[in-house]
Order: C-alpha cells, then structure tokens, then sequence
C-alpha cells in the first residue's frame, strides 16, 4: 500500500512539473510579439482636472419665500407722498417707512379742534350760569336759615313767658337751674323735629311739580337735619335765659 501512494505522488509531481513547463513557454510566445502602434490624442479630447470653488449651480426653477413676512397697513387713508425704504432694505422697529398726505387729517384736526373750544365755551357758560344759581339759592338759604332761628326763638321766648309761674313754682320746690334749661332745650328741639317732618313730607308731595328738576340727595337731607337742630338749640338759649332770670316768688305773688 505504501508503494501505491508513493507512485501516485511521483505522478502528480510529474504533472505539475509539465504544466509549469508549459506556462513559461507561453509567456516567451507573447513577449516576442512586436509592440502596438501608438494613437495621438488631440487638445480639444484633453480635460485638465482641478480643485475650485463652484460658482454656479445647477438651474432650479421655482420662488423664493421669506422666513418672516409682515404687512404693513397704514391706521388711515391717504396718497403717500414719500417713502424712506427700498425693496430688500433692512429696517429697524419704529422706522419711518413711508409719508401719508396729512391735508384732509388736518382739516378734521381743525374742525375737531374748533368743535372741542365751542364746547368748551359752552362749558364754561353752563358753569357760571350754574354757579351763580348756586350762589344765590345759597344765599337764600342762609337768610332761611337766619329767619327760621329768630322765628323759633321768638316762639320758644313767648312759651317761655306764658310759663313763668309755673317756671317760679319749679324753682320753689327745689328744681335746679339744669333741670329747668334741659325742659325748654326739649321743647325747643321738638318744635324744630315736627318743622322738619312737616318740611319733608311736604317736599315729597310737591317734588314733581317744581319748575325746574331738582336733586334731593339722602346726605343733604341729614346736614339740613342736623342745621335745624343746631338752629334750634340755640334759640331755645334765649328762652333759658328767660327762664333762668325769673324770681321764684313770682309764683307766690300771683303775678307775671
């Protein structure tokens, strides 16, 4: 067995041997072949390759859009008779971009301005005509007010009167000067509150039928309360001091 193998390797050595053989001889068979004629190259067929920037593209077709787009609308109408800005200009916030004809915005300033001082005068007039109403149902007033503390002193100086026995009766049984004062100071001030009553009452009867619209406010009706009877208060002074002045023997002599 051994010497079968040994054959078979003798063999495969004999082929491998031949076929190199044969290979060097085809390589010597194409190397002595004459060489091939040589082909000119023209200079329009030469292309110099070279490391530039590309300034030009392809062609594209389309638009172009902004990122941003504002519109401008003006606040009012009007030709405009100048502009501070071209096309792809770069503006800033609050630039003036274009001038509106102002003639007929200053007519209508105009005519507002002479409507607004005719107003005015208006107002003015409305005011001193106002003022001096005012001034004189003040003034009014005041005299009203002036006759109405008279009228009460006068009233509470006769009750006062009328009243003196009976005044020098209380001074006799020990009724104090205090006590006495504080009795006419009460009937003085009810005698102001039912002229008060009467007056309200009177006024909303009769409110509809005035001349003139007249505005009674809650708070003009509590100052004239509390005027009335500050009036009243001090006319009943003068019935106090009536009152105080009489003699306590008055009432025994039976005499005024």
């Amino acid at each position: 067995m051994i010497r079968i193998e040994n054959r078979r390797l003798a063999a495969t050595a004999l082929l491998i041997a031949a076929s190199t053989l044969t290979a060097c001889g085809g390589g010597d068979s194409e190397a002595e072949q004459p060489e091939d004629t040589a082909v000119l190259v023209g200079p329009e067929n030469i292309v110099i390759v070279d490391s530039v920037a590309v300034s030009a593209g392809p062609t594209i077709s389309g638009s172009l859009q902004p990122d941003q787009l504002s519109t401008i609308r003006a606040e009012i109408g009007g030709s405009v008779v100048e502009t501070n800005a071209d096309v792809g200009q770069r503006v800033s916030r609050g630039a003036l971009l274009a001038r509106i004809e102002d003639a007929a915005i200053q007519d209508a300033y105009l005519s507002a301005r002479s409507a607004m001082t005719t107003a005015e005068q208006e107002d003015v007039l409305a005011k001193n005509v106002i003022e001096r109403a005012r001034q004189q149902i003040m003034l009014f007033r005041i005299i009203l007010l002036m006759v109405s503390t008279v009228i009460i002193a006068l009233i509470i100086f006769t009750m006062t009167m009328e009243k003196t026995r009976d005044i020098a009766t209380l001074k006799i049984i020990g009724a104090p000067n205090l006590k006495i004062g504080a009795l006419i100071m009460q009937e003085s001030l009810s005698l102001g509150l039912l002229g008060y009553l009467f007056g309200a009452l009177l006024i909303n009867l009769t409110y509809d039928y005035f001349p003139r619209r007249v505005a009674i406010l809650a708070f003009d009706q509590y100052i004239l309360f509390g005027i009335v009877m500050v009036i009243c208060v001090l006319a009943s002074l003068v019935g106090i001091r009536r009152a105080l002045a009489i003699d306590p023997t008055t009432a025994m002599g039976g005499g005024a």
